[in-house]
């Protein structure tokens, strides 16, 4: 009998421990980025830091994010977010809905503070300011004051990640300017107006944009016109999109003999921690080689 209720016992107590392990409460600091830049900008303030996770919510999405729709699997990531990084400038259209999901969602808008370009020709505000690296310092120092005054416990960290990094894009930033020396009149024409700010940072002009609205071709007049433009300024390249159409970038191409190249908007990628750094020496170097 005594060993009957020993056993009850040693029963009740293994239940207890188990119940008590299941409800310990998880300490993890959890942040969701919206996008690639984000995440790497991300990445590099959190390294090494315990506790503490970073998850990139479009990963799979290559492109910009301006129509983005958030898939239930979004919605559950955000639901179990500490932290939501996101670019601004109305990148992210999915604001309100992400609120919806989570009433009391932190939100970190890297863009604070950052003085924002209007799409060349139109009245919209053009979102793509991580292509600046000195707009993305900026960015970089707005994600860590978010994370420092939500988690303060890793504050130091948060502090001494950034600082290494920010020195980084600077030395980046002052690299590429040098590599560029003597070029900073160049006129460009791009197929989007993702490359203004990167133009901005390294003294270039963008004379003329294809699509003046993402996703909506020129017309004939319009094509014309641009023709006109690459002839009238001597213009020896067209700077596009990785993913962007080429048929009437080539009717371009052809009626006006300047050549394509490709630059890089850095919107996907490996997730490695070097990439936005090494993806904006490429673009600088394709600009350099294509004059």
């Amino acid at each position: 009998m005594k060993f009957k209720y020993l056993f009850l016992v040693l029963v009740l107590l293994a239940t207890s421990c188990t119940n008590k392990a299941e409800v310990t409460e998880d300490k993890t600091f959890n942040i969701v980025t919206s996008f690639y830049p984000i995440y790497i900008f991300t990445e590099n303030i959190i390294k090494d830091v315990p506790e503490v996770t970073v998850t990139n919510m479009t990963e799979n999405h290559t492109g910009c994010i301006h129509d983005y729709s958030l898939t239930t699997t979004d919605m559950k990531l955000i639901s179990k977010a500490d932290a939501f990084i996101i670019n601004g400038v109305g990148l992210e259209s999915f604001l309100e809905k992400a609120y919806e999901t989570k009433n009391d969602l932190e939100i970190i808008d890297s863009s604070k503070g950052i003085e924002v370009l209007k799409e060349n020709f139109s009245d919209g505000d053009n979102e793509h300011i991580w292509l600046s690296i000195s707009n993305a310092i900026f960015q970089v120092k707005n994600i860590c004051e978010g994370l420092v005054e939500l988690d303060d416990k890793n504050a130091n960290k948060y502090i001494e990640n950034t600082n290494v990094y920010v020195e980084r894009l600077e030395n980046l930033r002052n690299e590429l300017r040098e590599e560029i020396y003597g070029y900073t009149d160049l006129k460009m024409v791009t197929s989007h107006d993702a490359f203004s700010y990167l133009a901005d940072d390294f003294g270039f002009d963008v004379v003329a944009v294809i699509e003046k609205e993402e996703g909506v071709s020129p017309t004939s007049k319009e094509i014309q016109e641009i023709i006109d433009v690459v002839k009238e300024n001597e213009i020896k390249n067209i700077f596009i999109e990785e993913d962007t159409s080429t048929k009437i970038i080539d009717t371009i191409s052809n009626e006006s003999g300047a050549k394509v190249i490709i630059l890089d908007t850095i919107t996907s990628g490996s997730g490695d921690s070097l990439d936005y750094e090494n993806r904006m020496r490429k673009n600088i170097k394709a600009i350099k080689e294509s004059l």
